[in-house]
């Protein structure tokens, strides 16, 4: 999604020309779930239509990021180290992803509720409204973070998603 809203994937372009843009290690799995859309434009992916405005895509591409960001700090869909802390700041990394299938809906809403400091959120914050800013600022091309976009949408994102159990880089 980041190189679709940054642009180096263009909506236009078929899927089966995406995974040359991919690292080798990613080829097979989006082979797999792609095939038999080869043909199928990127932006219909995004857009849910053959008739879509490229820059929407692009708009499309970016919002599906930040609904990762947000998501990946809801106990419905992720369960993080310190996950019961009735703020945001004070939870660490994931310990494992819930799978969607498996959620009690009853429940869920309560999981999604708003923590406490849902708009304090400083600069370099652990925090998704501090990671979805970034992100909108290296999509718009407006901060220093925007000229190695790829390098910095993939560290915000594996900062994000980072287990427990991985090692320290």
């Amino acid at each position: 999604a980041f190189r679709v809203a940054e642009g180096s994937i263009a909506p236009d372009m078929p899927l089966d020309e995406v995974v040359t843009r991919l690292p080798q290690s990613r080829h097979r799995a989006f082979r797999l779930a792609f095939a038999g859309h080869g043909k199928m434009k990127v932006g219909v992916l995004f857009a849910g239509t053959e008739d879509f405005a490229p820059e929407h895509v692009r708009q499309i591409a970016l919002g599906a990021l930040l609904h990762t960001v947000q998501d990946a700090f809801s106990a419905s869909h992720v369960e993080r180290i310190n996950d019961t802390s009735p703020t945001l700041k004070g939870r660490g990394k994931v310990v494992r992803f819930l799978n969607y299938r498996l959620q009690d809906a009853a429940l869920h809403g309560a999981q999604d509720r708003r923590p406490t400091d849902a708009t304090d959120a400083a600069a370099g914050d652990f925090h998704p409204v501090s990671l979805g800013a970034r992100l909108i600022g290296c999509a718009a091309g407006g901060t220093a973070e925007a000229s190695n976009w790829p390098g910095q949408a993939q560290a915000v994102m594996l900062s994000l998603l980072a287990r427990a159990r991985d090692k320290p880089d």
